[in-house]
């Protein structure tokens, strides 16, 4: 039978115990999703010196789908890439980091078909979470995708809409809950007065897929969407619906960017956030 630990001892354990949790702990983040096309993308918040180790996995590879992953420094630069290397058909990377910053993960296709994955990222001790961000491409006409978001409580949505091939032309966001009510509008709100930005706090009972949606005024155009701060799957864009009337759209701008991006709640970041 061994001795049980005086009190003393564990006093002298716990003390020690509280100087050696001190400093960067390093995590395990995991995500899962689907990715069809365009790479979606982790942050990844890094200090100079850490072993980084991105996995990306798939329960479709049976199905002859391949995976992908890229790692971008804190530059954007991208400094690795993996392509089913691993002995289960997954991708894997392992990196060094030359330099501290947000640093991001991503999960590619290269065209064989859409896959489901998951994506464990580990060795990152900066600080903040990794959170995925999406870019969407399209073009506004009569009708436009809408970008089903799901989310859930807690959630800080940001959504950032850029105008890529028309000069002037004043862009529109709309952000819709999971009930489907409009709760936010931005148009041309961003510091150069063309491209249009939204931050938005899921609040308790609103969990679900929110959408979102570029519209226009006046003239077309081509634009980037990237989504991020959803942490109940990717983003995906299903179906089309019809954008409104310019003139109910001019109506409604006129109404709602008077007040920046909020219509129900303003947009709080969380502690610590940057």
């Amino acid at each position: 039978m061994r001795a049980k630990p005086s009190s003393l001892f564990l006093r002298f354990i716990l003390c020690c115990g509280s100087f050696l949790v001190l400093g960067a702990i390093s995590r395990a983040d995991t995500f899962t999703g689907t990715e069809s096309s365009s790479p979606i993308y982790a942050s990844i918040p890094v200090i100079a010196g850490n072993n980084l180790q991105v996995t990306v996995t798939s329960p479709d590879l049976a199905s002859g789908n391949t995976t992908e992953a890229l790692l971008f420094d804190g530059q954007g630069n991208l400094v690795a890439i993996a392509a089913g290397n691993g002995s289960d058909g997954s991708s894997v990377i392992k990196f060094t980091a030359s330099s501290s910053g947000d640093w991001s993960a991503a999960v590619a296709n290269d065209a064989s078909g859409s896959y489901n994955f998951n994506m464990s990222i580990t060795g990152e001790t900066g600080t903040g979470m990794p959170i995925l961000e999406q870019i969407f491409a399209g073009h506004t006409s009569l009708t436009t995708e809408a970008i089903t978001i799901p989310s859930n409580v807690g959630d800080f949505l940001q959504l950032n809409l850029s105008d890529l091939n028309s000069p002037g032309v004043q862009t529109g966001l709309l952000l819709f809950d999971a009930s489907g009510n409009l709760v936010a509008v931005a148009s041309g709100n961003a510091s150069n007065g063309v491209d249009s930005v939204i931050k938005f706090a899921v609040a308790s009972g609103d969990a679900g897929n929110w959408t979102a949606e570029a519209i226009t005024e006046t003239s077309s155009y081509g634009y980037d969407l990237s989504v991020y701060g959803e942490t109940a799957g990717t983003a995906y864009a299903p179906a089309t619906t019809t954008t409104p009337e310019p003139a109910s759209l001019s109506m409604l701008l006129l109404g709602l960017s008077s007040c920046a991006l909020f219509l129900r709640r303003r947009w709080t970041p969380p502690s610590g956030a940057i």
